[in-house]
């Protein structure tokens, strides 16, 4: 038997939240899964035409705001960030963002027109937006990636919010001075990984951002060692398990959109009175078209 069985939270918890509280599922391809999700609503959510002419060859899977309404229609509770995840408008908005420190990156004949100061404001702020909610979509993956976790999941859903808050906190009170003590002497080695994770979970079980920073200072008050980064109010911003810096960011639609973008077409005829024998190329046609009709913003 385990320090924390013999401890009373441990017994007084149900069987599901046992098994869910020690579960280790492998992270990796659900914050995978978490980026490919961001990248394709983003792209999905562009101007039609930005869209067919950047990302042409690019078919866009499972999109986050879909996510964000099925757990809602699913009961769950209003998620941190819908008010913004939830509409395509703001994906929109951000997909601008990112087309433009695309054209920073590659097109440098266009990109002198860009106030690049502005670009990476824009795409700063609307990362700082995404940090609010992804993590929800994290945590339902999460849950989700193996039959065992799923069964264990499956099994814990009889219980409300508050009656999930008192047990999954209670457990994390009851060990955090036995975490102390592995910290003290150098066993906690993934002090990170399982403390980020315990909140993923918190957050699969439906907890508000508000429990869980509840349930962080009371287990950092039972002796619970919390790094500055991992503690309460700041934790969703973890960068560790992620895979990347950003959830998404410009870099992760160049791949399609770099052709597009730096590829020279023939400039269209201006008029009945623009008649030319020779056509002519105009380099960067993507970028040119992209700043001609959306760059306002980042001038």
């Amino acid at each position: 038997m385990t320090e924390l069985e013999q401890t009373a939270a441990w017994k007084g918890a149900g069987k599901a939240m046992q098994e869910l509280f020690v579960a280790d599922p492998d992270y990796r391809q659900s914050a995978a899964a978490v980026r490919t999700c961001c990248k394709d609503t983003v792209i999905s959510c562009l101007p039609d035409d930005l869209r067919a002419m950047l990302f042409r060859n690019y078919h866009p899977g499972y999109l986050f705001y879909q996510y964000m309404r099925e757990q809602e229609n699913n009961g769950m509770h209003p998620l941190p960030g819908g008010e913004v995840g939830g509409k395509t408008e703001w994906w929109q908005e951000f997909g601008k963002g990112l087309v433009a420190g695309a054209v920073l990156d590659c097109a440098p004949g266009s990109a002198w027109r860009l106030d690049a100061e502005k670009v990476h404001t824009c795409i700063d702020r609307y990362e700082d937006e995404l940090e609010r909610f992804a993590y929800l979509m994290y945590a339902s993956d999460y849950m989700s990636r193996t039959v065992t976790m799923r069964d264990i999941y499956a099994r814990t859903q009889f219980l409300s919010r508050d009656a999930a808050a008192a047990q999954y906190g209670a457990l994390m009170e009851a060990i955090a001075p036995i975490r102390a003590m592995w910290a003290a002497s150098g066993m906690w080695q993934n002090m990170r990984y399982e403390l980020y994770h315990h909140y993923i979970k918190m957050a699969a079980l439906t907890l508000t951002p508000q429990q869980i920073d509840g349930i962080i200072v009371r287990a950092k008050a039972a002796g619970m060692p919390i790094p500055a980064d991992l503690d309460a109010g700041v934790w969703h911003k973890c960068r560790d398990f992620r895979g990347a810096d950003q959830w998404v960011s410009e870099a992760d639609i160049l791949p399609e959109c770099r052709e597009p973008l730096t590829e020279s077409r023939v400039r269209p005829l201006q008029g009945f009175w623009d008649v030319r024998m020779d056509p002519i190329g105009m380099p960067e046609y993507g970028a040119e078209y992209f700043v001609n009709q959306y760059g306002e913003a980042f001038r």
